[in-house]
């Protein structure tokens, strides 16, 4: 991700969307969100205080990689979107399970 600082002139961004493709051609499920979350986390283009918004299939597992939280997931149908944060140093008492939206539409996995 080197490129991206280089072409844009800045050293890192306070808004980060991906949505990696769900699907190929085929319709076989591919696994790309992942890779992409982890390589955002490892080239620390994200600003203190940033957002990355990650879009990707209700079937592909997620996990934050080490230094950031998941903090928020929505649900669309078959589409997640999952919203992560540098870790805080201290959280909450109350919960250590992300954050829903009540108004995104919910289904069984």
């Amino acid at each position: 991700l080197s490129w991206v600082t280089y072409r844009s002139g800045l050293e890192n961004f306070d808004l980060i969307f991906a949505g990696p493709p769900y699907v190929d051609e085929n319709k076989r499920t591919l696994r790309y969100s992942q890779p992409v979350v982890d390589n955002i986390a490892a080239s620390k283009i994200l600003a203190p205080g940033g957002w990355i918004i990650l879009q990707h299939h209700k079937k592909e597992p997620l996990q934050a990689p080490a230094g950031l939280e998941l903090f928020r997931r929505s649900r669309y149908g078959d589409t997640v979107l999952d919203f992560l944060r540098y870790a805080a140093e201290k959280r909450s008492p109350l919960s250590s399970e992300p954050e829903t939206d009540p108004d995104a539409t919910k289904e069984d996995a």
